[in-house]
């Protein structure tokens, strides 16, 4: 499998997106996702404290400020909320490029705007 690609470190940013960490088999069963949510949450929680975390259920459907875009770029990704962008920044460099499950996790930043209209959509959390 091809390395991940160079993570783009944003370091005003607070929020953290990791991708491949969850096939949608297993986000059909809550009992697998509050483990990968959990196993995701320790693992970043030693770069910093974790203020949320989140992952959409299967098939959520926008409503209200959330877009479809945005669904659709979400889909499948576990969103970590850090206290702080250093603890954002240093957890991203930690986890980009890991192996989870046997697939390669890739961090991206976002905005607090993005982990909000999220948690407005129907997701598992811990």
């Amino acid at each position: 499998q091809p390395a991940a690609p160079p993570l783009q470190v944003d370091p005003t940013k607070r929020v953290v997106s990791l991708s491949s960490m969850v096939t949608d088999a297993e986000l059909a069963d809550d009992a697998e996702c509050a483990d990968i949510l959990d196993d995701a949450k320790t693992e970043a929680s030693k770069h910093g404290p974790v203020d949320g975390i989140l992952l959409l259920r299967l098939n959520a459907q926008p409503s209200g400020d959330a877009d479809a875009t945005l669904v659709a770029s979400a889909s499948g990704k576990v969103f970590l909320l850090f206290n702080t962008p250093e603890a954002a920044a240093n957890s991203a460099r930690s986890l980009h490029g890991k192996k989870f499950d046997g697939r390669m996790v890739e961090a991206s930043f976002h905005g607090d705007e993005v982990f909000e209209a999220l948690k407005g959509l129907p997701h598992h959390t811990c």
